[in-house]
């Protein structure tokens, strides 16, 4: 898809990426094929592309939500500018001008919405290129068409990082969106494929940032010109981009920040169908909410071993390295055999079929679900409402739960407490998202007290969680090794009443605090 130069056409491409891996290739282009087989010799093709991406050293371009490229294919160099607008799998603009040579056109991109983005860029330069072969089917459905394109190949720098990339872009030609997600559950039945959000711009530009440990949860930046309906989406595809994102690194890394930040995203996108629940009249939510609560449930162990070894385990041994019994060396070799296991279980379980359903299916949801039409005239109205006044209810009924959670906070037991925690954090969730609606003085007054009460209350539950494991992490070992465990929780556990006497005090300041909304 594309435009001349000089048209600022809005043209969308309407494609889903699944990632797969190297020893699942012949199985997928054989299932291509099978589905091919009735179409004509022509329908099939495999062609070299070589696409050199610019940008200036800021990254300034990919700052603004936009790509420049310049592909080279069957001797053809064609200039091409893309642009993601709202985070979505069918939001990408795209604008294409054919070259006489490599090299960039830059008038031609100026006439597109990267413009902007231009005029406040550097020197341009090239920063990676993509070389990879692309084996393209057509696949005929009843309702439509789809080019189902098997991208093989690597990304590279000039200064000589590389990484290998493996891609099925499904792109719907014609026909209701729909049929994208149909094809992409049958071809994930017999072959393991996983949603992703990564453009070969993405891969590139995570190649130059190699020391990324996780995807950061971004926020969408909300307008008071959206409905409630709008901020839904807006905040469901930047939870599912993070979830797999997060999913991805922490199968080539291990990273406990991954883990976090993984399930951080989980947790807001549950969240999220709590929030916006007048408007959710469809009859998948409760399946979607099981589905990631079994998800999260898959990252518990890993989180919780990762929690123990580094506020527990490290600062307790190296407090107790002068002695006092129990055989700490051990204990610490114990517990990163049991972070391997966990780390191994929760990569499995996210590489399993029942997973990779789920994000297909939460990505059907999100961008095409019946809740975006509503059934109903109250879901409709709901879904319709300006978001700052349904931002102002939502937000207004979180913090009354919080404060009838947190009412005789010093006398609360662990699991009252941590009930309290999630509370506090779904207010949290809840102010971030609607954040950019509200004057930010007001918001950063808010969110002090209320962030600091989380943290407070995360501190005494890490304690309880500390507490459980320990016992579980040990069970069967040496007794040395129990002694060992106790000694360093029964450190952690020390400040725990100085801890609840803090709770209660910032709690009593949360409650002082005026809600930016109101």
């Amino acid at each position: 898809m594309g435009a001349a130069a000089g048209s600022i056409a809005d043209l969308r491409e309407v494609e889903l990426k699944l990632a797969f891996d190297a020893v699942d290739t012949a199985a997928l282009l054989a299932a291509l094929a099978d589905l091919d087989a009735d179409a004509d010799a022509d329908a099939q093709s495999a062609s070299q592309l070589v696409s050199t991406y610019y940008d200036d050293a800021d990254q300034t371009l990919r700052k603004s939500g936009g790509s420049l490229r310049v592909r080279q294919a069957d001797g053809a160099f064609i200039q091409t500018v893309k642009t993601t607008k709202g985070g979505g799998l069918f939001d990408r603009g795209e604008w294409e001008q054919p070259l006489p040579s490599a090299d960039l056109d830059l008038e031609a991109a100026r006439n597109t919405p990267l413009k902007g983005a231009l005029r406040k860029a550097g020197d341009l330069r090239p920063l990676f290129t993509s070389r990879v072969q692309r084996i393209a089917h057509t696949v005929i459905m009843t309702d439509g068409a789809i080019e189902a394109a098997v991208d093989i190949g690597q990304v590279e720098t000039p200064a000589g990082q590389c990484v290998d990339l493996r891609q099925l872009e499904l792109e719907l030609k014609r026909g209701p969106p729909g049929l994208m997600f149909d094809l992409a559950r049958s071809l994930s039945a017999g072959v393991p494929l996983r949603l992703t959000f990564n453009t070969k711009s993405g891969v590139g530009y995570a190649l130059l940032a190699a020391s990324v440990e996780a995807a950061r949860s971004a926020t969408p930046r909300l307008k008071k010109a959206m409905t409630a309906g709008d901020a839904l989406q807006a905040m469901s595809r930047a939870a599912l981009r993070n979830i797999v994102d997060n999913a991805q690194i922490m199968r080539d890394r291990r990273s406990a920040v991954a883990v976090h930040q993984l399930r951080v995203g989980l947790r807001r996108l549950r969240s999220a169908l709590t929030l916006f629940k007048p408007i959710l009249e469809d009859d998948r939510v409760a399946s979607l909410s099981s589905e990631l609560k079994w998800l999260a449930s898959k990252l518990d162990e890993a989180r919780d071993t990762d929690v123990f070894i580094a506020e527990t385990y490290t600062p307790g041994a190296a407090a107790l390295s002068g002695g006092g019994g129990g055989d700490l060396p051990a204990l610490g070799a114990l517990l990163e055999t049991k972070r391997t296991r966990a780390y191994d279980r929760a990569i499995k379980s996210f590489n399993s079929k029942r997973s990779r359903a789920a994000l297909i299916l939460l990505a059907e949801w999100v961008e095409i679900g019946p809740w975006l039409t509503g059934r109903t005239k109250t879901s409709a109205k709901a879904r319709l409402t300006p978001v700052a006044d349904f931002a102002a209810e939502a937000l207004t009924r979180r913090r009354m739960h919080v404060l009838r959670a947190g009412a005789h906070l010093r006398r609360l037991d662990p699991d009252r407490r941590h009930k309290l925690r999630i509370a506090v954090k779904k207010l949290r969730y809840g102010v971030d998202l609607f954040a950019t609606l509200m004057p930010q003085s007001k918001v950063r007054a808010f969110r002090r007290p209320l962030k600091d009460l989380q943290e407070t209350l995360g501190a005494l539950n890490d304690i309880a969680v500390a507490r459980r494991r320990a016992t579980g992490h040990v069970e069967g070992a040496p007794a040395e090794l129990g002694v060992a465990a106790g000694m360093v929780v029964g450190l952690r556990a020390g400040g725990e009443a100085d801890l609840v006497a803090k709770a209660s005090k910032r709690f009593k300041r949360l409650k002082a605090a005026k809600p930016p909304w109101s």
